[in-house]
């Protein structure tokens, strides 16, 4: 239970899950189409969860 690499891999996969579940949540345009001839949009992935991205 004390391995380093573990926490460190379920860690990132738990901010790469939040990462995903932000982008969801601001552009759900981008995952879900239920348009037969709508435009896929694209662009502006995030790269860090909302919560850290601080607005100046």
């Amino acid at each position: 239970m004390n391995d380093k690499q573990l926490y460190n891999n379920l860690t990132n996969t738990v901010r790469s899950a939040n990462i995903l579940v932000d982008d969801l949540r601001k552009n759900p345009k981008r995952y879900v189409n239920i348009s037969i001839f709508g435009k896929k949009e694209k662009g502006d992935y995030l790269k860090a969860p909302l919560d850290s991205i601080k607005n100046p």
